[in-house]
């Protein structure tokens, strides 16, 4: 009998509120009652103490007085790393002539979703034929386990790089490497593979340059390279030059330039197959 008396005050001793709620990095303000057991008293003091890493901003401690205020106002730090669910976030002790009651706030953190993705910018002196591996580094900037898809954008005629899901924990990351095969009809110049990770709340691309090719990049000096060349080809008993002008090259230490500018001419099929021969190939103006 002592024992379950000793256990129903025990209980009657702490409390807990309805579980708050607040995303990362925000500053909830939670009004704590004065428990039942401690309101025939006059004055009551408090004082709050933060637990699971949350913090508490401003005043902790305190004395009410019950005829005017029957609530403490805490104020809780929710960190920036906080994982999504609910927990313990801080305990709140109450004391009033010799007796004490402790009431318990619980933090319900929401859901935060965002991806990033992390892939080379360019892959050089590629060859017709061969077998090409990009390393991509998905990571899941939320607070959530997250269930993504990667997927690949290739150029016309390239194979490889198939379709992929994973879940990546909170605040993780994931190495992915998907491996192409690069045509083995394939023309020198550049070509581009889009990567998509998207979940259902959060979406990230990265874009790569693929350039099939003897590699001059050691040869040429600082800065943004512009090139100059002419594909000339018969075909179908008509002779055609397309000239071209491509940019390649970092603009400043943190941008990479890329984009070329082709002067087409009237496009049949055989021309088309003809200037793929001399490794020119016309694409839509673009800049990267």
């Amino acid at each position: 009998m002592i024992a379950r008396l000793l256990l129903l005050a025990v209980l009657l001793s702490a409390a807990s509120l309805p579980a708050q709620q607040g995303p990362p990095r925000s500053f909830q303000v939670v009004r704590v009652p004065v428990p039942e057991s401690l309101r025939s008293a006059a004055h009551v003091s408090y004082a709050a103490s933060a637990v699971n890493d949350f913090s508490l901003v401003g005043r902790a401690t305190g004395s009410l007085d019950i005829s005017s205020a029957a609530n403490a106002l805490i104020t809780i730090g929710i960190p920036g790393r906080a994982t999504a669910g609910t927990r313990l976030a801080a305990r709140v002790l109450f004391t009033a002539q010799g007796r004490e009651a402790t009431v318990d706030i619980e933090m319900t953190v929401t859901p935060v979703y965002a991806l990033h993705i992390v892939a080379p910018p360019e892959l050089v002196a590629l060859r017709a034929g061969e077998r090409v591996e990009i390393s991509y580094q998905i990571e899941n900037r939320g607070n959530a386990a997250d269930t993504v898809n990667l997927r690949l954008e290739l150029p016309a005629g390239w194979r490889g790089g198939d379709s992929m899901r994973v879940v990546i924990p909170a605040f993780g990351s994931v190495r992915q490497g998907r491996r192409l095969d690069v045509p083995r009809t394939s023309g020198t110049g550049n070509f581009f593979v889009r990567a998509h990770a998207a979940s259902r709340a959060a979406r990230a691309d990265a874009l790569t340059t693929l350039t099939v090719g003897p590699d001059f990049d050691a040869l040429r000096p600082p800065g943004v390279a512009a090139r100059v060349s002419v594909g000339s080809v018969t075909a179908a008993g008509v002779t055609e030059a397309v000239p071209q002008l491509a940019l390649n090259g970092p603009l400043t230490g943190d941008i990479q330039v890329d984009g070329r500018w082709t002067l087409a001419p009237t496009l049949t099929a055989p021309l088309v197959r003809g200037l793929a021969t001399v490794g020119t190939f016309v694409t839509d103006p673009h800049l990267v």
